[in-house]
C-alpha cells in the first residue's frame, strides 16, 4: 500500500518516513513548508487515482507511527481514521493516519474545491453527507503518537489550535517537556 506522508518540515518527518517504510509501505513524501493542507490533499487525491491501487494511507509527519499501522491498513472500510496518543490533548483520540478506499478518494476529489478556503479542509470533506457515512475512527488499537517533539513549531501549533477552538493545557506540556 502507498502511504503519503504530509510534512511541513517537522523534526519527526524522517523518523515517520523511516518507520512507515520499515513497516512495509511504499512511502511517498509530500513535503512543502509553503503549501497548504488543501494543496497537499488535492495532490494526494490526484496522484492516488493515477494508480491502480484500491486503498491508500495518508499520515502527517508530526506522528510517530507504531507497527499497528499494518493492522490499520487491513481495515477495509471507506475512510478509516486511526486512534493514538495525542501529545497536545494528553489523551488518546483520533490522529491523522487515514486509510482510504479509492471510491472515497474519488468523492473527496469531487468536493476538494469546496474545501479550499476552509480552516480544516479534510474535516470539511469528512463531514460531507456523501462521505461521512463512509467514515469511522478505529478505536480498538493505537497507531502512534501525535505531536511529540514539535517544540520548534509550538507557536504555530498553538495559533492553529486556537483558530480551531481547541483548548489545551500548554503549561502542562511545557512542564513535561522541560523534565
Amino acid at each position: 500500500m502507498k502511504a503519503y506522508i504530509f510534512s511541513i518540515g517537522e523534526k519527526t518527518t524522517d523518523l515517520c518516513f523511516d518507520l512507515v517504510k520499515s513497516y512495509g509501505f511504499d512511502a511517498i513524501m509530500v513535503y512543502s513548508e509553503n503549501s497548504s493542507l488543501w494543496d497537499k490533499l488535492k495532490y494526494f487525491y490526484t496522484e492516488a487515482l493515477k494508480s491502480d491501487d484500491t486503498h491508500f494511507m495518508r499520515i502527517d509527519a508530526d506522528i510517530i507511527p507504531n507497527s499497528n499501522i499494518k493492522r490499520l491498513a487491513n481495515v477495509s472500510y471507506g475512510w478509516t481514521c486511526a486512534s493514538g496518543y495525542d501529545w497536545y490533548k494528553q489523551d488518546r483520540g483520533a490522529i491523522s493516519i487515514h486509510v482510504m478506499e479509492r471510491s472515497v478518494i474519488e468523492e473527496c476529489l469531487t468536493h476538494i474545491e469546496e474545501a479550499k478556503d476552509k480552516i480544516r479542509p479534510e474535516t470539511y470533506l469528512w463531514r460531507l453527507q456523501t462521505i461521512n457515512s463512509l467514515t469511522r475512527v478505529e478505536e480498538s488499537f493505537s497507531c502512534g503518537i501525535h505531536g511529540y517533539g514539535q517544540q520548534d513549531h509550538r507557536e504555530r501549533i498553538k495559533q492553529l489550535k486556537y483558530n480551531r477552538g481547541q483548548n489545551y493545557d500548554w503549561e502542562l506540556i511545557d512542564k513535561i517537556e522541560a523534565l
